[in-house]
């Protein structure tokens, strides 16, 4: 069986934000729309999905809209596992 590879890390951490929100990734996409990224719905499915790349530009209207520090939205990173594993 070959290793999953993603294609971002930030993807289930944008879910984590979303969800308590009680947002839809409809909504999700809309209030990304205001702040001036137009981003579909069906985009934000591949983001959470780790399925395409979220540019640093990308990154920051997470940030802005969620209104956190750009390192919450990475994962937690054990110092003893190795990288490739935790990404």
């Amino acid at each position: 069986m070959s290793q999953q590879t993603y294609k971002n890390v930030v993807g289930p951490k944008i879910r984590t934000f979303r969800i308590p929100l009680s947002w839809t990734q409809e909504a999700l996409a809309k209030s990304l729309l205001r702040l001036g990224w137009n981003i579909s719905r069906r985009t934000l499915v591949k983001v959470e999905a780790r399925l395409i790349h979220v540019s640093d530009s990308d990154l920051l209207y997470f940030v802005r809209l969620f209104d956190v520090e750009p390192n919450c939205l990475l994962p937690e990173l054990d110092p003893q596992e190795h990288l490739g594993t935790a990404v």
